[in-house]
């Protein structure tokens, strides 16, 4: 999948949004009027990713991250994550990605498609 069709599925999988492709993209939020614009990302935008997190705990999902490595300077090297159900045995794999917003995205979308 392509980077646009993996946010096109957090915003409809996960926050619960409807596309709206009059002229541009925009997400219509539940009550089918306020919208936020096609440059939400929470792929690369912290505030965003950080809605997604919300977003699944409101699922009732636990939330867990590590931080994995060090390159030079300090800085972490990889973030994995996991989004956890209560109650149920079956635990998702962790996801591994090179920044947090990245490794959020892919567990939510993990979490969610184990669903289906």
């Amino acid at each position: 999948m392509s980077r646009i069709d993996d946010i096109r599925e957090i915003a409809e999988k996960v926050m619960g949004w409807n596309v709206e492709t009059n002229r541009r993209l925009t997400w219509l939020l539940g009550n089918g009027w306020d919208c936020i614009d096609a440059r939400w990302d929470p792929l690369t935008d912290a505030d965003a990713a950080l809605e997604v997190v919300e977003a699944m705990r409101r699922r009732r999902f636990r939330f867990e991250v590590q931080a994995l490595g060090a390159a030079e300077g300090g800085w972490l090297s990889t973030f994995a994550v996991v989004f956890l159900q209560p109650n149920v045995s079956k635990r998702l794999p962790w996801q591994h990605a090179p920044t947090f917003c990245d490794a959020i995205c892919q567990a939510a979308l993990a979490a969610v498609r184990s669903e289906a």
